[in-house]
């Protein structure tokens, strides 16, 4: 899967910008069996690029991410 593309001086571009929003209670889309570490969170989304758009669901988990260390240091 291509995720980046280069412009004429071979200087990567991005090909699409995503916003990402949490929704309170949604269901993973992965069970957690099939991931490592603690669920984040999930979500919808959007993608908008040149080539590129449409919306997006989402879910994050962390094995050794710092969100968890911040938000374990928050609490």
């Amino acid at each position: 899967m291509q995720t980046l593309r280069e412009n004429a001086v071979g200087r990567a571009v991005p090909l699409f910008e995503a916003t990402l929003a949490y929704k309170d209670g949604m269901a993973p889309l992965v069970r957690p069996a099939q991931r490592e570490g603690v669920l984040i969170g999930s979500g919808q989304g959007q993608i908008e690029g040149e080539r590129i758009q449409g919306s997006l669901r989402w879910s994050m988990y962390a094995a050794d991410c710092a969100y968890l260390f911040a938000d374990f240091a928050q609490t």
